[in-house]
C-alpha cells in the first residue's frame, strides 16, 4: 500500500501538478515493488526447476 496523502487516484479534477505528483508516487512504489516481486517469482521458478531436475524426485 502506498500513501498518496490527500490526493485521490480517482480524482478527475486534479491539476497537472497533482497528476504529476500522483504519477511520481506510483512510479516510485512500482520501482520498489516490481524487483521484489520478480525476485520471489524467480525463486519459485528456480525451486520448481530443481524439483523437476532432481533425479531423486
Amino acid at each position: 500500500m502506498t500513501s498518496i496523502g490527500k490526493l485521490s487516484p480517482v480524482g478527475f479534477n486534479m491539476s497537472i501538478q497533482e497528476k504529476g505528483t500522483l504519477y511520481e508516487i506510483g512510479y516510485k512504489a512500482a520501482l520498489e515493488f516490481i524487483p521484489k516481486r520478480l525476485n520471489s517469482v524467480n525463486t519459485v521458478i528456480t525451486e520448481r526447476k530443481l524439483k523437476v531436475d532432481d533425479p531423486k524426485a
